[in-house]
């Protein structure tokens, strides 16, 4: 995890690692001149939601989190994630976020290095499906959102009946785990969309 430096008394770590530690969770800090890098260990069963929970309740300053990693030479990558997490804070509830629960604005704040990411999280139940399979629900989709998410359009210019285009997007929304009645969810599902335009060029 990272948090700005300037925001932070030299003491910053004290109230963390007490949280952390009635949990179990072991950390180290590192200060740098514009940061505060923290490494947890998690064990198995520890939820990661919990721990941002705990992290929210202490937070004197905004923290940006990258996703969970099981090696130290991972951590690197793990520091960036966590950059950018912190530049995809939109205050809207906390001061902590994590990379892999903001996949639209990690793509806006990364693009295009995180597009292959961003691709296979919103899109991964599509992507595992047989290559036919999973080319008609995307090209769906891709019309469907061209023609403003009409599916009598969209069945005109795919040659087949709207029921058909209504059960497609109800299984893209099953398989994503995300409704196209939701504008948040629409959000992420069309950037993933720009995104693995960018993975497969």
């Amino acid at each position: 995890m990272v948090t700005p430096s300037a925001a932070l008394p030299a003491h910053a770590t004290a109230d963390i690692d007490a949280r952390l530690l009635r949990r179990g969770i072991r950390s180290t800090w590192r200060w740098q001149s514009d940061a505060l890098t923290g490494l947890l260990h998690l064990d198995a069963g520890t939820a990661e939601a919990v721990v941002i929970a705990d992290l929210n309740a202490v937070a004197t300053a905004d923290m940006g989190v990258s996703g969970l990693f099981g090696h130290l030479r991972e951590a690197p990558r793990a520091v960036h994630d966590a950059r950018i997490a912190l530049t995809t804070l939109s205050h809207a509830n906390d001061k902590v976020v994590q990379c892999d629960t903001t996949p639209l604005a990690m793509l806006v704040s990364a693009a295009p290095a995180e597009a292959e990411r961003v691709a296979a999280t919103v899109l991964g139940g599509l992507l595992a499906l047989k290559h036919h399979e999973s080319t008609m629900l995307i090209r769906t989709l891709r019309v469907w959102c061209a023609n403003d998410g009409s599916p009598e359009r969209a069945a005109e210019q795919l040659h087949c009946h709207t029921n058909t285009i209504r059960y497609r997007l109800r299984r893209i929304e099953t398989l994503t785990d995300r409704s196209l009645r939701h504008p948040r969810d629409l959000a992420e599902i069309v950037t993933a969309l720009n995104a693995l335009r960018v993975v497969n060029r």
